[in-house]
């Protein structure tokens, strides 16, 4: 006769407090070391394509006073100025103000707030799955190499992915635990820090908040829910956005460079900068003129989001021997490629068998937003899919 075991019992709160402080400590010492071997190489400079050391320099005012300037947010392109959120320039204003090892130092504090990252995706990992599937999410993003190999890049995801996957966690845990409306407005108030550093949580915020209000049968509470969500997220969203919309003459929220290339798609490019309408506008033209070649270059980009990238970190190394690039072609399919495939083939599989559906539906809605919206957008390629890998992994520990 056959039996069968009983499932094995999660890990207790012990063990896991342990694993993960070894985690986080093991990612930041291995980001920490990268960093400086970098350094230590005649020559290094951090990777700032978009200006944003400069401009974290320009509010630190070389360090003697901090002021701000709508400067700081400028970025121009193709001879238009458009403007881009502003907490990240913030941020790394605080290590030109305070430290003197500028840029240095913040590299150390991006590497810091990637590494703390690994207890967020623990949160939603064992809030979707279990305590075991957060540790396994938890081990594998904390040496995800797309994520540690940044270590040297200014770039906005050194501090949108952390805030985004806060906020995630605090999300999860509110509709987990059938939480509180201020629980709810934590969470809001998360994404709109989110938000302030790439706009696109507000299109998912609205989106939660609608389907929320939706299931008001279900739950007389989910309308108050929902309206707390929205409003922690306003708090944090709309003086600024206020206060830049009188500035420009005209509503912007948050930034206003979601169109800049999406001119190819073949509409008609506006003399200024679009505003949301005209973008809108943009797209409907292409589509009515040759909606094959619409959907053409939307499957384009939404494939670039999805392929592998191992080959361009090979054309960032180079090895000294043929033993050192054979050695760095395995590294790069084995720790790259691989684990990129297993989360997405294993992702679905994780929200069909998810303890809590509705959790894992909230982590799948993120990952359809942004394939959707960097799609109309134009963007492709591991950039911009990084937003949603750390969802893939939580979903995919099960």
């Amino acid at each position: 006769m056959t039996t069968v075991s009983p499932p094995r019992a999660d890990p207790s709160t012990r063990v896991a407090v342990i694993v993960l402080a070894a985690l986080v400590l093991a990612s930041l010492a291995l980001r920490l070391w990268l960093l400086h071997t970098a350094a230590s190489s005649a020559g290094f400079s951090p990777v700032d394509a978009d200006g944003y050391m400069r401009n974290g320099r320009l509010l630190a005012r070389g360090g003697d006073g901090w002021r701000w300037t709508l400067d700081a947010v400028h970025y121009d392109w193709n001879g238009r100025t458009y403007l881009l959120p502003p907490l990240y320039p913030v941020f790394l204003s605080l290590f030109a103000r305070f430290s003197d090892s500028y840029p240095y130092s913040a590299l150390v504090g991006q590497a810091g707030l990637n590494a703390l990252s690994v207890l967020a995706i623990f949160v939603i990992a064992a809030t979707v799955h279990s305590r075991r599937a957060g540790l396994i999410a938890a081990a594998v993003y904390a040496f995800w190499v797309p994520n540690v190999w940044t270590f040297a890049l200014f770039i906005q995801e050194q501090l949108y992915i952390p805030l985004l996957l806060a906020a995630f966690a605090l999300l999860l845990r509110a509709t987990g635990t059938n939480g509180p409306a201020s629980s709810f407005a934590a969470a809001g108030a998360a994404f709109g820090c989110a938000a302030l550093t790439r706009s696109m949580p507000t299109y998912y915020v609205t989106i939660i908040a609608i389907a929320c209000t939706a299931t008001m049968r279900l739950d007389n509470a989910a309308p108050r829910k929902a309206a707390a969500l929205v409003l922690g997220f306003l708090l944090v969203t709309g003086p600024y956005s206020v206060w830049l919309s009188q500035q420009t003459g005209g509503f912007v929220f948050i930034e206003n460079h979601a169109g800049i290339s999406i001119h190819r798609y073949g509409g008609t490019p506006t003399p200024g900068v679009p505003n949301s309408g005209q973008i809108l506008g943009q797209l409907f033209e292409a589509f009515r003129r040759d909606p094959a070649g619409f959907a053409g270059t939307g499957a384009t980009y939404a494939r670039a989001l999805f392929h592998v990238h191992g080959d361009r970190w090979l054309q960032s190394y180079h090895a000294g021997t043929a033993e050192g690039a054979a050695a760095a072609k395995f590294i790069a399919h084995a720790a790259i490629d691989l684990p990129f495939m297993a989360s997405v083939v294993l992702a679905p599989l994780g929200a069909v068998l998810a303890r809590r559906s509705r959790e894992a539906a909230l982590l799948v809605a993120w990952a359809v937003l942004v394939v959707m919206l960097s799609t109309l957008s134009t963007y492709g390629g591991v950039r911009y899919r990084s937003p949603f890998e750390p969802h893939l992994i939580a979903l995919a520990a099960v």
